[in-house]
């Protein structure tokens, strides 16, 4: 009998646990963002989009779309649609790649990519969008904006 109502105990516990309406990952920051390569034709930026997931469950990032800006001038966007397994109640690393074309820059941005490549100047980039988990078949949005200064030495 004592068997018996600790494991239907357990089962509830387990069923309200199970029931509880997913919270949605923080948004921590941008790391180690560079520019990886540079070339007449493109210019590749990678970073690190760090989050935490606060559920006692695991997570499954879906999608990721994010505006990407240079001193405050759009230059490219974001869209990756990578399925990546979350742990329970642990930060995570979300990798972002983003290809700029140097021909769709202004001119005073064009002038700053030109003094990245000496390192003698840095440059504001900006993550504006959106990343989307799935929590316990619950599509979250995550809401990302972060702003850091880049050089090429870095």
């Amino acid at each position: 009998m004592k068997k018996n109502l600790i494991l239907f105990l357990m089962a509830i516990t387990a069923f309200f646990i199970a029931c509880e309406t997913p919270k949605q990952p923080e948004f921590i920051e941008m790391q180690d963002v560079k520019v990886s390569s540079f070339s007449l034709n493109k210019i590749t930026l990678t970073g690190d989009a760090k989050f935490n997931n606060p559920n006692p469950v695991g997570i499954q990032l879906t999608n990721v779309d994010l505006d990407v800006s240079i001193d405050g001038q759009k230059v490219g966007n974001v869209q990756q649609t990578k399925d990546i397994e979350v742990p329970a109640s642990q930060n995570f690393l979300v990798p972002i790649v983003v290809d700029i074309a140097p021909k769709d820059l202004s001119f005073d941005l064009l002038g700053s990519a030109l003094t990245l490549i000496g390192g003698s100047k840095k440059v504001k980039v900006n993550y504006k969008g959106n990343i989307t988990v799935q929590a316990m078949n619950v599509p979250l949005k995550i809401p990302v904006n972060s702003t850091q200064e880049i050089s090429l030495t870095e």
